[in-house]
């Protein structure tokens, strides 16, 4: 069985799995912080699954780009289970988990998280390649766009009307509500890294970083 947590933003979310399909899970938008709510919904779902922690095979979390309190009480939970079972550990990027259910249908995809102060962070996807995560403004962003691409992610929920306005006509923007990132996406993305050995390593294990510093904002409270 595996472990999914991603408190990447407010919009956190944790999930069981048995070989990637998931078979509970429990989303939230966090009101207090991560550190108080996130390891006894953990307990609560081993519970609910008559399962218990020595159950966990393997562990999959969310590493960002997101706020970075947030991330890392996630990524602490996920490394105290890695090492204290000695199970594989897999880090996963949210903006990935966005993208996961578009990149198979769409050549160009933008995944978008709000990183607070008018930033958004951002991360595209064109024929199965991947570029570089960047934390830009809203505005530089629409420059980015021609009209031949899907938008998508929590940034788009919570940017809506904005993206709509500035955005060409031909981008999609679709109808998403939150939470836009899935544990059930996360457990698949985790089962197909640790299928293919690509597995980190618990006591180096850190969040997206970009510009130098992560953004303690994200759109929550830590």
């Amino acid at each position: 069985m595996e472990l999914s947590i991603d408190t990447s933003t407010r919009q956190a979310s944790i999930g069981l799995s048995l070989n990637g399909d998931i078979i509970a899970k429990n989303s939230w938008k966090s009101e207090q912080n991560h550190s108080k709510e996130c390891f006894p919904k953990i307990i609560n779902l081993l519970e609910k699954t008559n399962s218990k922690a020595s159950d966990i095979d393997a562990v999959f979390v969310s590493i960002g780009p997101g706020g970075f309190s947030a991330l890392r009480v996630g990524i602490s939970i996920a490394k105290s289970f890695a090492i204290g079972s000695k199970i594989p550990i897999i880090g996963v990027c949210s903006l990935d988990i966005e993208a996961y259910e578009f990149i198979k249908n769409y050549k160009t995809v933008w995944a978008v998280i709000n990183a607070g102060f008018n930033k958004i962070y951002v991360k595209k996807y064109t024929n199965n390649f991947e570029n570089a995560c960047e934390l830009i403004s809203t505005e530089k962003f629409y420059t980015y766009l021609n009209g031949n691409e899907i938008i998508c992610g929590e940034g788009v929920v919570t940017n809506l009307n904005q993206f709509k306005i500035n955005a060409p006509d031909s981008s999609i923007i679709p109808q998403i509500q939150m939470p836009t990132r899935k544990p059930e996406i996360l457990s698949k993305i985790g089962i197909e890294k640790l299928l293919n050995n690509k597995i980190d390593n618990p006591h180096s294990l850190e969040p997206i970083y970009i510009g130098g510093s992560q953004h303690a904002s994200a759109g929550q409270k830590n």
